[in-house]
């Protein structure tokens, strides 16, 4: 089972890096154990987020988790954060925010027939032209469930056959409220326990309970994956069929991804993938991955889309200096709204130093950069962020950050600048 989630996380790894913006406000949850609480106090000469926006500040109070128990027959897993803020300007109005997934897989007959079960919960824009914040933001709920089976003949073949039910649920934009249900059959060989090939049959289809068009996606591919001694390869091709308000179309489909342990404490990766997809698989994705106040960068739309990427990130843990860097070149192509058809580039560093026992440093820094093909509006979203904390205990620690939010371009371009504090504490383990 456990291979199983890590083969997902690396499949979900080529949509995931389009999607990630550096926090606005640090939660360091490597810096913790499976649970900390938060309290935290941001001033911003734009509490709005908007042209000619206000001084102002907001308080929230949180938890981040990163939960994980694996058993024979069941695996738990709940990562994220959730905060509720509260802003000192009386025109904006309290909000519940976070980035959270709760996982359940259940192995009822182990190695053969499993059920999971997760729950996702993020935040999007709701005016996909405008920069996220207090006045255009909404909460969206994937919930998704579903079983899998898996029959073994001839020694090293065999195969699985897979459903899963997805619910999405909308805050703002209910007319984007929908169900899918995802049907696969895989037949796959495997000549070691570390190189699989595939061949794998899917339809995927997607109904709006507002009566928007609903369609149906198809996708025949093959696939390769191999582990290797420091790292993987995974190479997957086909075709992916459209059917939409009664008209077909057709495209490739494909990812490739190579990873590596470069030394004892680097590593590098490199992704090229192209596939068809909507705004609610996405958020089903990328939920539970990313810090506070981060926004995830997905246009919300009824429109499926196709995504094409390439992109290499790289990690250095040293014993007391972090640093990662991404970097994607993509493209989204909208098949109804091709107002939202754009490419983009996404660049995100992070760096983290531990200047002793006590004392930790950190900086971010990420652009967002999408031009938007039909409408000619080009916008850029960049952000830096540096902190220092200081560990008073082992269960509380406190951090002192500051920050600043600009977009330019075209579209309406606010800038905001950040204050913040924040005090930590790690309930003790039981």
């Amino acid at each position: 089972m456990a291979n199983r989630l890590r083969l997902w996380s690396w499949a979900a790894f080529g949509l995931l890096a389009s999607y990630r913006v550096i926090a606005q406000v640090s939660v360091p949850e490597e810096r913790f154990g499976p649970l900390a609480l938060f309290y935290s106090h941001v001033n911003t000469d734009n509490v709005e987020r908007i042209v000619g926006g206000h001084r102002g500040s907001y308080d929230s109070l949180g938890l981040t988790v990163n939960y994980q128990n694996m058993r024979e027959r069941a695996d738990f897993g709940v990562t994220g954060h959730l905060q509720y803020r509260t802003y000192s300007v009386d025109e904006l109005e309290n909000e519940t925010l976070g980035d959270l997934r709760a996982t359940g897989d259940f192995a009822i007959v182990p190695e053969r027939f499993s059920w999971s079960i997760e729950e996702s919960y993020a935040q999007g824009a709701t005016d996909p032209f405008v920069i996220e914040g207090p006045g255009n933001r909404e909460s969206v709920n994937v919930l998704q469930t579903g079983p899998e089976l898996t029959l073994p003949f001839a020694g090293r073949m065999g195969v699985v056959l897979a459903s899963m039910y997805s619910d999405r649920r909308y805050e703002i934009s209910e007319q984007l409220d929908n169900k899918s249900l995802r049907n696969e059959a895989t037949l796959y060989r495997q000549p070691s326990s570390t190189t699989r090939f595939s061949l794998s049959l899917i339809d995927s289809d997607i109904d709006y309970r507002s009566g928007l068009s609903g369609y149906e996606i198809e996708t025949v591919k093959l696939g390769y994956t191999k582990e290797l001694a420091s790292g993987n390869v995974l190479a997957e091709l086909g075709e992916n069929r459209l059917f939409l308000d009664a008209a077909e179309t057709n495209g490739p489909t494909y990812r490739l991804e190579w990873r590596r342990n470069v030394t004892a404490r680097s590593r590098i990766g490199l992704i090229a993938n192209q596939q068809l997809t909507d705004a609610g698989e996405l958020f089903g994705l990328v939920t539970g991955q990313v810090a506070a106040d981060r926004p995830l960068g997905i246009l919300l739309t009824s429109n499926p889309l196709q995504v094409s990427q390439v992109g290499f990130d790289y990690g250095f843990a040293g014993e007391r200096t972090t640093v990662t860097l991404r970097v994607t070149d993509g493209t989204e192509e909208y098949e109804i709204d091709t107002d939202l058809d754009n490419d983009n580039v996404n660049t995100t560093i992070e760096f983290l130093r531990r200047l002793n026992m006590r004392w930790n440093l950190g900086l971010s820094v990420s652009s967002l950069q999408r031009d938007f093909e039909e409408t000619s509006e080009e916008t850029h979203d960049g952000f830096w962020n540096v902190w220092i904390d200081r560990r008073l205990s082992s269960r509380f620690l406190v951090e002192f950050a500051m920050g600043q939010n600009e977009r330019s371009g075209t579209a309406t371009a606010p800038k905001e600048r950040l204050y913040s504090f924040q005090f930590f504490y790690t309930p003790r383990r039981t």
